[in-house]
């Protein structure tokens, strides 16, 4: 079952930093995202960033610096998506990061 989320950030993708993005998963992956334009039925609005990337799990020490997780996780191209919190996003100190299904 196809879900939607939308984001301010969306790190991994083409080009490798889009803002304002609805993406697209179905069974864990992300299959399409596209620029949120409008207000879209169905999509949950998550804000924060988004990121795409191989790993399927990872073993982190928070807090963790916003840097230090997109290199981690942008270390390994593929289409597993990991959600970032608006608030740690904006302060740059990330306590927790979850894989979007």
């Amino acid at each position: 079952m196809k879900k939607y989320y939308g984001v301010h950030r969306l790190y991994g993708g083409v080009p490798s930093e889009l803002t304002l993005q609805v993406i697209v998963v179905d069974n864990g992956q992300c299959v399409a995202y596209h620029p949120l334009s409008e207000e879209t039925s169905f999509t949950e609005w998550l804000g924060g960033a988004a990121i795409l990337s191989g790993e399927e799990a990872v073993d982190i020490r928070f807090p963790a610096t916003m840097d230090a997780i997109r290199a981690l996780l942008l270390g390994t191209a593929g289409n597993n998506v990991w959600h970032i919190g608006a608030e740690d996003c904006s302060s740059g100190m990330v306590s927790r990061i979850r894989r979007l299904r």
